[in-house]
């Protein structure tokens, strides 16, 4: 009987223990070419170097013990939710522009990547070739929690789950936004509010017919309405009035407007 109370008094201390760890531990759902760079070096010096960590690619996080997580109060990492949804913490992310977004990809693979097309696609998490041809539907199957790379999942199915759990999220910002954003962030986190936010790896602006552009929202239909339902969802949970940021989507432009990050 003796030993029994005190088993039950053990585990009741573990699971505290365990429950304020997952509360302190911050996990950045970082999706490529959404401003993550900039995001991270606001956050990294909020903790500890131990306490960090951050890595670009899914490997270096598929095959972890169930427990390697536990000294880390930050990960940050191009991983897809599938591949951590097991880790306890506050869940972040933000969200960008469909368009925009497949932009700036198609721009950072002309200037850096167009030669090492496959390791390109192996950092964003992207099939080889061009983004402006194969970037379908990636902020959706990096939410969504199952396999982005099983083909016998619907994007259908990525797209209910992904707007299931960005209402779970801690917080969801929008790179359109970053200023906003990350003081509404830094707020909730009970940090010291940054006096700038860098912009990082920036893209040049450029004209692309419009032909282009609606190749790109044909192909990234679910992206979109993720995006909308985002926009809402933010006014609704972390303000009162209606976004300030126009849908770029939305517009029939030969030349876009540069927030390309």
């Amino acid at each position: 009987m003796i030993n029994r109370t005190l088993f039950l008094i053990l585990l009741s201390l573990f699971s505290t223990l365990l429950s304020e760890q997952s509360q302190e531990r911050l996990i950045f759902v970082h999706i490529p070419k959404n401003g993550g760079t900039s995001i991270r070096t606001l956050l990294y010096p909020r903790f500890d170097k131990e306490e960090v960590y951050f890595r670009y690619f899914v490997h270096n996080i598929a095959d972890k013990p169930s427990d390697w997580y536990l000294p880390y109060k930050f990960i940050c990492g191009h991983f897809p939710l599938f591949y951590i949804k097991q880790i306890p913490g506050k869940r972040i992310t933000f969200l960008r522009d469909p368009l925009q977004r497949v932009l700036s990809a198609h721009q950072y693979w002309e200037r850096y990547w167009k030669k090492r097309t496959l390791r390109f696609a192996r950092e964003l998490q992207l099939p080889p070739g061009d983004p402006l041809e194969t970037m379908q539907n990636h902020q959706t199957r990096f939410l969504s929690g199952l396999d982005p790379n099983d083909p016998s999942i619907s994007i259908e199915q990525h797209l209910k789950l992904a707007k299931k759990n960005l209402k779970k999220f801690f917080f969801f910002g929008f790179l359109e936004e970053l200023d906003e954003s990350m003081h509404k962030l830094f707020a909730l986190l009970d940090f010291p509010l940054p006096q700038d936010i860098p912009k990082r790896n920036v893209s040049k602006q450029e004209t692309y017919s419009e032909e282009t552009l609606q190749a790109i929202r044909d192909r990234n239909k679910a992206d979109i309405e993720l995006y909308e339902f985002a926009k809402k969802l933010y006014t609704k949970r972390f303000r009162n009035s209606q976004p300030k940021f126009t849908c770029y989507h939305s517009l029939k432009l030969r030349q876009p407007p540069c927030i390309s990050f």
